[in-house]
């Protein structure tokens, strides 16, 4: 099951290069009835199918996330180091007295 894991994984990074969001529900069908099928197949239980569904499809969204959260790490890298310190600490200091008040 490692395996598959893996594999969706990474079929979820490769849908985000390619595809939008709305990619995954197809997807997440298409893991459904392998799983299925595959359970059928092989003579699974029904729990056995249902916990290797939903461990393919969190891993599956997991590699989409994924690939989105690492893109967007060196652009806020970039913003951040862009400010001055002291700019940052103003803005930390507003924001926290602004949230007691």
């Amino acid at each position: 099951m490692i395996l598959l894991a893996f594999a969706a994984f990474l079929v979820g990074v490769v849908l985000e290069r390619f595809f939008r969001a709305l990619v995954l529900v197809p997807a997440c069908m298409v893991v459904l009835v392998v799983v299925v099928v595959r359970a059928a197949y092989v003579g699974d239980g029904l729990l056995h199918a249902i916990l290797e569904f939903v461990v393919l499809w969190i891993s599956l969204q997991i590699g989409y996330a994924s690939t989105l959260v690492l893109a967007a790490v060196p652009l806020i890298f970039q913003r951040v180091s862009s400010r001055p310190v002291h700019d940052h600490l103003r803005h930390l200091h507003q924001m926290v007295t602004r949230h007691r008040s």
